[in-house]
């Protein structure tokens, strides 16, 4: 399929990149050690839950597929990208994702302080502790390779050495609560399409060069996409990054 995109102004690569969400993209990269292991009835109770709460995400298959930002992957790296270039900086922001939310998500579901402030700041954290979907971790601890130890049992004083806090939230609920926060930031979510291949086109000597972006929903359909800056969150197992 041949295609002929108009020619759009974007802004800087500097300016799109001074942003809240690239400090926060090196936080949740290292936060995708999964666990083996999660009940198939706890799996089942999650989704009760999310069916109970879920706001469906309006759909953006109308809307031009020229974007400022083309973000894959809308786990908390994408779609905390997504929100703050689409809330901070009104850049218009396509977050894509191969799968539809909500999905399974095998992972420790252990979320530290470095990440709650995030949650914080967007309207997140606040929209879960009234919806009753985080838990603070009352026990459990640490011993760091320097013996650091940071050990409580009795459920009253978890975090009092470092002052620290820890949730445990299911990457299965807190995911979705991610993307929607993102959507409605101003951020275009695109569920069930996967980005399938990227190329960038060199600029002439006058213009700046942009991304190719070839992207296939779950329908079969395949489109092409264009875009200033691409960002990479689909994780370290995938191929795209």
């Amino acid at each position: 399929m041949s295609i002929t995109l108009p020619s759009i102004s974007l802004p800087s690569l500097d300016s799109l990149l001074s942003t809240p969400a690239t400090q926060s993209l090196a936080f949740f990269a290292g936060a995708g050690l999964c666990s083996l292991g999660m009940l198939s009835r706890t799996r089942e109770r999650n989704r009760r839950l999310i069916t109970k709460i879920s706001q469906p995400i309006p759909s953006r298959e109308d809307l031009a597929l020229d974007f400022d930002v083309l973000v894959v992957g809308a786990g908390p790296s994408g779609s905390t990208a997504a929100f703050f270039m689409a809330r901070d900086r009104g850049l218009k922001v396509g977050l894509f994702d191969k799968k539809r939310f909500p999905r399974v998500k095998f992972c420790g579901d252990a979320w530290c302080k470095p990440a709650l402030d995030i949650l914080e700041e967007m309207g997140v954290l606040p929209l879960m502790e009234k919806d009753g979907i985080v838990h603070p971790v009352k026990r459990g601890g640490f011993i760091s390779p320097f013996g650091y130890e940071c050990i409580n049992t009795d459920g009253d004083a978890y975090g009092s050495v470092t002052g620290c806090k820890t949730y445990a939230i299911k990457r299965e609920i807190a995911d979705e609560y991610l993307v929607r926060a993102a959507g409605r930031a101003g951020a275009l979510v695109h569920e069930g399409t996967e980005v399938v291949s990227a190329t960038f086109v060199k600029g002439d000597r006058e213009g700046c060069g942009h991304w190719l972006v070839r992207v296939k929903s779950d329908d079969g359909e395949e489109r092409d996409c264009r875009a200033r800056v691409l960002f990479l969150c689909d994780g370290s197992i995938f191929y795209m990054a």
